[in-house]
């Protein structure tokens, strides 16, 4: 299994934490306070 994280912002200012997986695609694993 491979992943790789990344921090996204959403158009609202709120931080993501999320991953890609090369098959499936994009998820939110979690979410900045």
């Amino acid at each position: 299994m491979h992943r790789d994280y990344y921090i996204a912002q959403l158009s609202s200012g709120q931080l993501a934490w999320v991953f890609r997986d090369i098959r499936e695609g994009w998820f939110v694993h979690g979410w900045f306070g």
